[in-house]
C-alpha cells in the first residue's frame, strides 16, 4: 500500500514501475494452500500459469492440483520432476527438459485444449517446452477442489518460492502467455477464474495472522494456508519475481462532519480540501482515490410533540410511547448531525376485552389478524379522537371435521346443500359446529347411475337395455304387468302381435324403468283370406315373414327397390332410410318403415 500523496504530484502515479512484490515460500514438508474453486472439470480447456523458484528435488514435487485419484485421467496435475516440468491427468504424463532448478525464477505454464492438434502445451518463460497428447483421457473431477503446492492424496510437496499463480477457463495462446506473464493484473480478466498473486503480509516478517491467500479473480474462491511457519525466511510471506503493475485512479466526493476518515483508515482531515488516498482494488492493486472533501458541522435544537399514543422519532428510528424528553439525531442542512432533543406529551386511553372467533380473527383497528389464543394488544380511536389502548384476552375456537359414506341413485346433493354431485369420489362439505366454527364433512360418496337407453336388435327381433351388470324385469307398458319371465339384460319381442314394451333396472339399491318402445307387426292379406305377417317394423337389416312367399318392396313413389321369389326373409340393408311398400303374392299391400 503506497503512502498519501499531495495533489500535485497525483500525475506521477500514471506511470508503471518494476517492483519486487511478494511471494510464497514452500517447505517441500508440509506447506500446501487449499483453495475453494473445484477447478475446470471433465475434458473443458484450461491453462494454468505461475512464476516458480524451486529446490531441486529428484522427485516429484507439486505446482497445482485438482481432481481425484481415481479414475485414471480424473485427476489434473501440474509439477516438476528432477527439476524439470511435467503435466499429468493421472496415469499419464509427460516431462520437459529445462532444468528450472537453478536459483532463477521461471515462468511456467501448461495450456490443455483437447480440440488442439496436441492436447497439452508446455511453456518456459514464454517459450515452448513440449507439445504433446496422451493415452489416458482427460475427464477431471470435482472431488478435491484446486489446491497449491500438494497433490491431491497429500503427498508430494513444493519445495522454493511460487508467485503470481492463475488459472483460467480457455486455451491460452502463446502470444497471450508472453505479453502478460510479467504484469501484475490490475483490473478484471475474461476468462480468469483463479488468480493468487501472494501480496500478503512483510517479506520474512511475523505474519502469523495472515493464513488467507486472496483470489484476484473476483470470484471468491479464496485460499487457506495449512503448515507454513508464517515467521522468518522460509514458509512464509517472502520477496516475489519483479513484475510489472500500475495502480487504478478514481475520483470522490466526500462530506466530513467536524472531521473525516479517509477509505484507508490512515488519514483523518478536519478541514475542506482535495485529498489523496490508497486503498485495494478487488483485483488486489493500489487504487489511488482523489477526494473532494467537505467539512460540516453538527447543530441541535429543541421541539415539543403533543400526541394521543405515540411520538415517531424525526429520524423515523424510535417511536415514544410516554410523556418525557427524548434524544434524536437527523442529517443537518450540511449534512451533519443535528441532535433534536423532543419533548413529548401523550394523551391516551386504554381498555380490556375478552374475545371468542373461529380461527383467526381480526383486530378492532384491522391492523392485525391473530390465530392463536392469547393476550394481545390493539389500537383504535377513543372519544377524544385519541389512540385507545385494547387489551385483548382472545380464545381461538378450532374447526371440526368428519368423514361419512353415502350411497346415492342418481345425483347427491351434499348435507349444506350447495353441492350436487353425480359421479362416485371423496367429496368436502362445510357446516356450522356447535362453537359456531366450520365443521368440514369429508363425504365418501357412491353414486348409481341408471342407463335407461334401449337398444333394438333383429333376426329374431328383440330389444336389450344398455346397462350391463344389472337385474332386469320387463314390462308389457299396455297392461303395465310384468311380462313373466323376462329378467334378462335382452327381450325377444312377439313376432305375432304389436305391442309396446319398457324394463325396469335394478343395481346397487336404485331402480329406474326405461320408456317404452313400440313394436308393430304388419299382417298382409291374400285373397283367400289367409295371412301373412312380417317383421320387425320398422326394420333396418332384414325382413321376416310368417311363411314363405314371394316379395316385391316398392319405394314411396312407386319404383320396384327390390324382388326376391319364395323366401321367408329379404335383406333390406341396401335400401335408405325411409317408407316403402311392401307386397307378397298373397294379395295386399302394407306400408314398411326403414329406419338406420
Amino acid at each position: 500500500m503506497k503512502n498519501l500523496l499531495p495533489l500535485f504530484t497525483a500525475l506521477l502515479l500514471v506511470s508503471t514501475s518494476s517492483f519486487s512484490q511478494n511471494g510464497l515460500n514452500f517447505d517441500g514438508s508440509n506447506d500446501y494452500v487449499q483453495t475453494g474453486f473445484d477447478g475446470i472439470l471433465g475434458s473443458n480447456p484450461r491453462t494454468i500459469e505461475a512464476w516458480i523458484r524451486p529446490q531441486f528435488l529428484s522427485t516429484q514435487m507439486v505446482i497445482a492440483d485438482w481432481g481425484a485419484m481415481t479414475p485414471l485421467g480424473s485427476r489434473f496435475t501440474l509439477n516438476l520432476i528432477g527439476g524439470m516440468l511435467r503435466c499429468e491427468v493421472g496415469g499419464a504424463g509427460m516431462t520437459g527438459t529445462t532444468m528450472l532448478a537453478d536459483g532463477q525464477w521461471h515462468h511456467v505454464a501448461v495450456v490443455y485444449d483437447n480440440n488442439a492438434s496436441s492436447d497439452f502445451t508446455l511453456y518456459v518463460d514464454g517459450a515452448v517446452e513440449l507439445t504433446y497428447n496422451l493415452s489416458v483421457s482427460t475427464n477431471t473431477l470435482s472431488t478435491t477442489n484446486f489446491r497449491i503446492g500438494r497433490r491431491v492424496d497429500n503427498v508430494n510437496h513444493f519445495n522454493g518460492d511460487m508467485d503470481e499463480v492463475r488459472v483460467w477457463d480457455y486455451a491460452r495462446s502463446q502470444t497471450e502467455i508472453v505479453n502478460n506473464m510479467n504484469a501484475e493484473f490490475c483490473s478484471l480478466q475474461s476468462g480468469l477464474v483463479a488468480y493468487h498473486k501472494f501480496n500478503h503480509g512483510v517479506a520474512g516478517g511475523s505474519n502469523t495472522g495472515l493464513t488467507s491467500s486472496y483470489d484476484a479473480s473476483g470470484n471468491g474462491n479464496n485460499g487457506v494456508l495449512n503448515g507454513f511457519a508464517l515467521t522468518g525466511s522460509g514458509s512464509n510471506w517472502v520477496t516475489g519475481y519483479g513484475l510489472t503493475t500500475s495502480s487504478v485512479f478514481a475520483s470522490i466526493s466526500a462530506q466530513g462532519c467536524g472531521s473525516y476518515i479517509s477509505p484507508s483508515g490512515n488519514y483523518t482531515w478536519t478541514t475542506p480540501g482535495m485529498y489523496q488516498d490508497t486503498v485495494l482494488s478487488i483485483a488486489g492493486c493500489d487504487s489511488v482515490l482523489t477526494i473532494d472533501l467537505s467539512i460540516g458541522q453538527n447543530t441541535s435544537s429543541t421541539i415539543t410533540e403533543i400526541a394521543c399514543d405515540s411520538v415517531v422519532a424525526p429520524s423515523g428510528n424510535a417511536v415514544w410511547f410516554a410523556t418525557g424528553s427524548y434524544l434524536d439525531t437527523i442529517p443537518n442542512a450540511a449534512g451533519c448531525d443535528s441532535i433534536v432533543t423532543v419533548d413529548v406529551v401523550i394523551d391516551s386511553s386504554s381498555a380490556s376485552i375478552d374475545v371468542s372467533s373461529c380461527g383467526a380473527y381480526t383486530s378492532p383497528s384491522g391492523n392485525n389478524v391473530w390465530s392463536i389464543s392469547g393476550f394481545y394488544v390493539d389500537t383504535i380511536p377513543n372519544a377524544a379522537g385519541c389512540d385507545s389502548i385494547l387489551f385483548i384476552t382472545l380464545s381461538i375456537n378450532g374447526a371440526t371435521s368428519s368423514t361419512i359414506s353415502e350411497n346415492s341413485c342418481g345425483a347427491y346433493t351434499s348435507p349444506s346443500g350447495l353441492y350436487s354431485w353425480d359421479q362416485s369420489g371423496t367429496y368436502q362439505d362445510t357446516l356450522v359446529n356447535q362453537d359456531g366454527c366450520d365443521s368440514v364433512i369429508t363425504i365418501n360418496l357412491s353414486v348409481t347411475n341408471i342407463d335407461t337407453a334401449l337398444t333394438f336388435l333383429d333376426n329374431p327381433p328383440r330389444l336389450m337395455a344398455e346397462m350391463s351388470g344389472a337385474n332386469y324385469q320387463w314390462i308389457n307398458c299396455s297392461t303395465n304387468e310384468a311380462v313373466a319371465g323376462a329378467i334378462g339384460q335382452t327381450f325377444n319381442l312377439p313376432t305375432q302381435n304389436s305391442g309396446s314394451y319398457s324394463v325396469r333396472i335394478s343395481s346397487n339399491g336404485c331402480t329406474d324403468t326405461t320408456d317404452c318402445y313400440e313394436f308393430t307387426v304388419v299382417g298382409l292379406a291374400s285373397p283367400e283370406a289367409s295371412e301373412t305377417s312380417f317383421y320387425p317394423n320398422p326394420a333396418n337389416t332384414d325382413l321376416w315373414f310368417s311363411e314363405r312367399c314371394d316379395v316385391w318392396i316398392y319405394s314411396a313413389s312407386g319404383q320396384l327397390m327390390l324382388h326376391q321369389t319364395s323366401v321367408s326373409s329379404i335383406d333390406v340393408r341396401a335400401l335408405d332410410s325411409g317408407l316403402y311398400f311392401v307386397r307378397t303374392d298373397a294379395g295386399l299391400t302394407n306400408q314398411l318403415m326403414i329406419q338406420r
